[in-house]
C-alpha cells in the first residue's frame, strides 16, 4: 500500500497536466470577464474573477442565463495558520537565538509551502479536505519541534515529541476553509490575469 504522503507528492508534482482548453461555453465568460481562474462543466462554469469574487454560471450558447457571485473566504485556515506558524517559529529562532534552518531547502521551502497550498485548493473538495490534513500535520509538527528545540536549548527527543504533538493536532483540526467545491476540470487560461488585472 502506497504511503498517503507519497500520493499527496506524486499527485502534487504531476497533477498540473489536468487542465483544459476552454469549452464553447467558458468562452462566453471569458470573452465578457477577466478571471484568474476557469472551472467547465458542460455549460456550467465557474471560477474567480479579478477582484477575487467566485461566480458561477449558467450558459446558453451565446449568452450568460444565470449568474451568481460569492465572495472568496479569506480566512486562514488550520492548515495554512500550522505552515504559518512553522515559518513563524523557524524566523525567531534564527533572528533572536542565533538558530539555523535544519531543512536543507532553506528559503526555498516557501514557495513550494505556497505553491502545495494553492495546487491543494484547486483539487475536488473531497481531496482537498485530506490534502489539507497533511499540510497541517507537517507545519505544525514543524512548529511544535521548533517551539520545544527553542526552550530546551538545542535539538533531542523532546524536540520530536513535540514535533509530533504538533502533527498530530494539526492534523485533526484541519478543516475545509480553503476547500471549495469545484464543478468540472480546470481551464487552461491563454492569458494570466493577477488580481488587479494585469495581463
Amino acid at each position: 500500500m502506497k504511503s498517503p504522503l507519497v500520493l499527496f507528492l506524486v499527485t502534487v508534482l504531476l497533477g498540473g497536466c489536468s487542465k483544459e482548453p476552454p469549452n464553447k461555453y467558458s468562452q462566453v465568460v471569458l470573452d465578457q470577464y477577466e478571471v484568474t481562474e476557469l472551472y467547465q462543466e458542460s455549460n456550467v462554469i465557474s471560477g474567480y474573477l479579478v477582484d477575487g469574487t467566485r461566480f458561477v454560471a449558467v450558459v446558453s450558447d451565446r449568452t450568460i442565463i444565470d449568474w451568481t457571485v460569492y465572495d472568496r473566504p479569506s480566512k486562514v485556515d488550520y492548515a495554512e495558520a500550522c505552515q504559518w506558524a512553522d515559518v513563524g517559529t523557524t524566523l525567531v529562532g534564527i533572528a533572536v537565538l542565533g538558530a539555523t534552518e535544519g531543512n536543507p531547502l532553506g528559503l526555498a521551502i516557501l514557495p513550494i509551502k505556497y505553491g502545495t497550498n494553492y495546487y491543494v485548493e484547486s483539487l475536488p473538495r473531497d481531496q482537498c479536505i485530506e490534502y489539507k490534513k497533511y499540510i497541517g500535520a507537517s507545519g505544525c509538527f514543524g512548529a511544535g519541534f521548533n517551539v520545544v528545540t527553542l526552550g530546551v536549548g538545542s535539538v533531542g527527543p523532546s524536540s520530536l515529541l513535540g514535533g509530533l504533538t504538533g502533527g498530530l493536532m494539526g492534523y485533526s483540526v484541519a478543516d475545509s476553509t480553503g476547500c471549495e467545491g469545484w464543478i468540472g476540470s480546470k481551464v487552461k487560461l491563454t492569458q494570466r490575469i493577477d488580481k488587479d488585472g494585469n495581463h
